[in-house]
């Protein structure tokens, strides 16, 4: 519930306090709500309330004007209807312009004194693309008067048509007033309560590091709507129109992991909504010359590319990897057999293809080759053999492969479905198995070093301090692309990502080995870069520098350190925050049936706990200074293994472990 309270002064000396309490349904998502509380302190009058319906709705040029905002503004919505509902309700319709989807808002409306009906005369106003009702109400000094307002929501992508759209909208606002504000906040409260039993992450010891952590929690509990698979998360999530709202990579490695592991509702919604866009991936394919499913850097319903420049449109291509790399996170974590034989096979079969027509073979470097391609550190540019892209290519086909196998022993009838729907052969599976088993890594073996890619090395070094003395992002200080592609630098983690998302590959001197050469030459111009570099350095034991990209993390909105936040929050960095206390501090690892962990707690913190969902099981953590309690919820049904560092425990269901030390 965002409360504002204030005590306004006109320049008669008039003074009146202000109370607005405001709350979008966590119960029932159709639904906001606002409270309003004015009390005259030394006045009497007439007092004026204008409640309005807007659909002059509108959005930022980012394109064009950079991070910096510009008087043009692009429109999205027609009006199509605006009409009063009685003496306390307005009713609007509006259609959007590049689909067919009609939304209707209703608002109904209610102003006491004290508890009673407040005599007020109503007017109702329309104007061009607006509605306005009034309210005229004469006040005393001292008394209390509250308007509760309810606004309702229908969009006829919900089935809603017609005059339906509009009764649907009303309904949803007249039962919330009926109920009022205090009734409709608890329902919200109780929806809340239960986000937070599993979702909630503690930290004691340090305030703001809790305060940050739970703001992050909050901005994820709302993003996603597991009762719909037709959406997915945008790059600043529900705050702001950057990108448009568009979704990128950033859902499936940085985001959906909280989901993963504490909704996994949620979490499967999302990738549902990969698969209903799978049809527009394996258009984009075919329109390339390549088959399967080649999946949009920037995207929305249904799921045609929306990125405006042909590097990142076409060439970015490692969002494959990502895509299924989280749906093989998600099927590892819930063993979700339903979900893999209805949707996810077909994902990882089609992927899987894509990545065998996008190598070829060359026969000079006598292996697979994966050439033209922009990898996570998009100042490196177009690039052949990124080891980020083709580690998750490999992996891809690898799994695609695995699975087809184990399905044709074990699961015939999965197999014989699949197979036949997408006309899988067995010469298919071969072609996927020397493809990743000759596809190109780069390793330097006397270095212990995995590159980047082909031309990395061969590119200048540069002092980062010159081209990034501040904070600010190296593009909006006017350094040319052309000057960033010829150096030897990183935008965001790219080996150093790799590593922390296939932790147990790499060895700790590769690790190591990787961190001394790339984290000096990192400017961390995107938010999804910081997260990473803290998981790393606690995962090498440098406590100092894991808690410094902790901040830039987890107090980057906060704090505006990028000073881009009016633009809205960093969806990716929310999720970072939460992926830094678990994967990072808590150490934690999945497991086939259960977790490991390896806890690196900061000297700033005295606890940690924190709520996991492994196969429907409920693990509780507590890591403290000198004690860990696990406990198994009773309701988990099976035991669960866990690994404390070195240490073996088996929970049974309602079981708690007290470990020292």
């Amino acid at each position: 519930v965002l409360t504002r309270t204030f005590l306004w002064q006109d320049a008669s000396g008039r003074s009146t306090e202000f109370k607005y309490e405001r709350l979008v349904s966590m119960a029932e998502p159709q639904l906001a709500a606002l409270r309003v509380t004015i009390k005259p302190v030394n006045w009497s009058g007439s007092l004026r309330i204008e409640n309005f319906l807007d659909a002059e709705v509108d959005n930022i040029d980012f394109h064009k004007g950079g991070y910096q905002m510009r008087p043009e503004r692009y429109y999205f919505v027609d009006l199509e209807s605006a009409v009063s509902q009685a003496a306390d309700g307005l009713l609007m319709t509006v259609k959007t312009r590049t689909n067919p989807y009609r939304v209707a808002e209703a608002v109904r409306f209610r102003l006491t004194c004290e508890g009673r009906q407040a005599g007020a005369a109503s007017l109702v106003r329309k104007e061009k693309k607006r509605i306005a009702a009034h309210k005229q109400v004469s006040v005393k000094a001292g008394m209390v008067y509250t308007l509760e307002k309810m606004i309702g929501l229908a969009t006829s992508r919900d089935g809603h048509q017609g005059i339906r759209l509009g009764q649907a909208a009303d309904g949803v606002a007249a039962r919330a007033l009926a109920r009022g504000f205090d009734r409709v906040c608890a329902d919200h409260a109780v929806a809340w309560v239960k986000r937070w039993r599993t979702g909630d992450v503690e930290i004691t010891g340090h305030f703001s590091d809790q305060q940050a952590m739970r703001f992050s929690i909050f901005h994820l509990c709302q993003f996603v709507n597991p009762e719909d698979t037709k959406v997915n998360i945008g790059s600043r999530g529900l705050t702001a129109e950057m990108h448009y709202g568009n979704c990128f990579w950033d859902t499936e490695l940085f985001i959906l992991p909280y989901y993963i592991y504490t909704w996994p509702e949620a979490a499967r919604a999302l990738l549902s909504y990969r698969y209903q866009t799978l049809p527009e991936a394996r258009n984009k394919a075919r329109r390339l010359f390549f088959k399967g499913a080649m999946y949009p850097w920037m995207s929305s319903y249904p799921g045609r590319e929306q990125a405006d420049y042909w590097e990142y449109a076409n060439i970015a291509i490692h969002i494959v990897g990502d895509v299924h790399y989280a749906l093989e996170h998600y099927y590892q974590a819930t063993a979700d057999e339903g979900f893999m034989e209805k949707y996810g096979a077909e994902i990882v079969f089609e992927t899987a293809r894509f990545w065998n027509s996008r190598a070829y073979y060359n026969p000079r470097r006598r292996a697979y080759m994966i050439n033209t391609v922009k990898g996570p550190n998009e100042y490196d540019g177009v690039v052949n053999n990124n080891t980020y892209t083709n580690w998750q290519a490999r992996f891809n086909l690898q799994k695609a492969a695995a699975l087809a196998r184990a399905w044709k022993r074990e699961k015939p009838g999965a197999w014989r479905r699949v197979s036949r729907k997408i006309r899988l052969t067995e010469a298919e599976l071969k072609s996927w198995e020397k493809t990743a088993q000759g596809l190109f890594i780069h390793y330097d073996r006397r270095k212990k070093l995995y590159l980047e890619d082909d031309q990395f090395l061969d590119k200048e070094p540069f002092d980062l301090k010159a081209l990034k003395p501040g904070r600010k992002i190296i593009t909006e200080r006017g350094v040319s692309w052309d000057t960033l592609l010829r150096l030897q630098i990183v935008k965001q983690a790219d080996v150093l990502l790799l590593m922390t998302l296939f932790p147990d590959s790499f060895t700790a001197g590769q690790k190591k080995a990787a961190w001394n050469f790339y984290e000096p030459k990192t400017c961390h111009d995107s938010s999804l870069s910081p997260n990473t570099h803290a998981i790393m350095a606690a995962q090498l034991d440098l406590p100092e520098k894991a808690m410094f990209y902790w901040d830039e993390t987890a107090r980057l909105d906060i704090d505006d350190s990028m000073e881009n936040s009016y633009l809205g929050v960093h969806s990716a960095c929310v999720g970072g925050t939460w992926q830094i206390a678990i994967l990072g501090f808590a150490g934690m690892r999945l497991l086939a049936d259960g977790f490991a962990f390896n806890p690196r707690l900061p000297k700033r913190w005295q606890g940690l706990r924190f709520t996991l969902n492994h196969s429907n099981r409920l693990l509780q953590v507590a890591l403290g200074k000198r004690e860990t309690i696990l406990s198994l919820a009773p309701e988990a049904g099976k035991p669960m293994t866990v690994f404390l560092g070195k240490r073996r425990l088996t929970l049974q269901p309602g079981e708690e472990r007290r470990i020292r030390g």
